[in-house]
């Protein structure tokens, strides 16, 4: 004989109370087992309009009973996700979170039924861009941070072509996606999620003869605070720096001309001054947009460091991007080893 198998919870199917019954026509039931009950042929006789219902959180549907013995119950095996109520041979499922769970029907003839119930959140898969423009600076490598605004959660990813774009989903915030690129080209990604939707991005991947992208530049001209940002965060760079000035006092220290910009800051230990100073040549004439060179200074002046300790480099690459009547925006970048050293100033005039 054929056999079906239902995974139930006696506990669940025969909850008291929730339907009216008379004890002599109650039928009888597999009894309560964690594992597989095998349920014969002739006990699972119940067909349904519906096998599986799929539903939007909040939202209600109903499915038809179209063939049983009648005199119908019914029980939710995880309440949380879903509720249901039947009448006659109609069954209503209201959805409550997000999830799957399985309706549980039975008839007087001891048949049962399973019907999946998975509630999810939209029938949209959306990120916040249509397409994924990367630059790599001077061919470097380079990552965009794209964010899905609506979806159903569980993302998994893929790319066309990982020898253009790798991508990956952020391990601490799930609704970020990171694609990498390290080389120019054009492919495309693929965000599916926990519903089974699906977004395909193209993703086109340039070289910038630039330290900074387009997108950053952006960034640093809607600031408004007076600073000074210098990266990467390694040795020679001390955090908590916060105050900018424009100072020549400097010249006399390093006797190598004058001193036109000056950062100052205090160590993240203490509220000792100039933890560091980054500054440039004065030859520097911050016209908006016109690339110059000067040299580059940064001085590590701590506590307990060497107060004439300074560590330059030459050819560093100055640039105003934008000008008003009392502050200009300047970024700056240079090549030392390996190391890409960049940062930006926004400095009272």
């Amino acid at each position: 004989m054929k056999k079906k198998y239902l995974y139930i919870s006696l506990a669940l199917v025969l909850s008291a109370g929730l339907y009216s019954c008379d004890d002599d026509d109650a039928p009888l039931y597999p009894e309560e087992n964690d594992e597989l009950v095998e349920v014969s042929d002739d006990k699972s006789g119940i067909t349904v309009s519906s096998e599986k219902i799929d539903i939007i959180k909040g939202q209600t549907k109903t499915f038809e009973i179209t063939a049983g013995a009648g005199d119908y119950r019914l029980s939710v095996l995880d309440k949380t996700v879903a509720e249901a109520a039947i009448e006659g041979n109609i069954v209503t499922v209201k959805s409550l979170a997000q999830g799957k769970t399985d309706i549980i029907l039975s008839d007087s003839n001891g048949g049962f039924k399973s019907v999946k119930v998975d509630v999810y959140l939209t029938d949209n898969l959306v990120a916040d861009v249509a397409e994924v423009s990367i630059e790599l600076p001077f061919g470097k490598p380079s990552e965009k941070i794209i964010t899905v605004t609506e979806g159903n959660g569980g993302y998994e990813v893929s790319s066309a072509n990982s020898d253009i774009a790798t991508v990956a989903v952020d391990g601490t915030e799930p609704s970020k996606i990171r694609v990498s690129s390290s080389q120019e080209g054009e492919t495309q990604i693929t965000i599916t999620d926990s519903h089974g939707l699906t977004l395909t991005l193209p993703v086109k991947v340039t070289v910038n003869n630039s330290a900074f992208s387009q997108a950053e530049l952006e960034e640093i001209m809607a600031k408004t605070d007076k600073q000074c940002v210098l990266w990467p965060d390694n040795d020679f760079v001390k955090k908590g720096a916060s105050r900018v000035a424009i100072n020549r006092d400097l010249k006399s220290e390093v006797n190598m001309g004058d001193i036109g910009l000056k950062h100052t800051g205090v160590y993240p230990r203490g509220s000792v001054d100039n933890a560091l100073t980054v500054a440039f040549k004065s030859d520097i004439n911050y016209e908006v947009d016109k690339e110059e060179t000067g040299f580059l200074y940064i001085k590590e002046d701590y506590e307990y460091g060497d107060n004439n300790k300074y560590k330059g480099a030459k050819d560093c690459k100055f640039k105003v991007i934008k000008k008003d009547a009392d502050k200009l925006w300047a970024v700056f970048y240079v090549q030392i080893g390996e190391e890409m050293v960049k940062g930006y100033m926004i400095l009272p005039i």
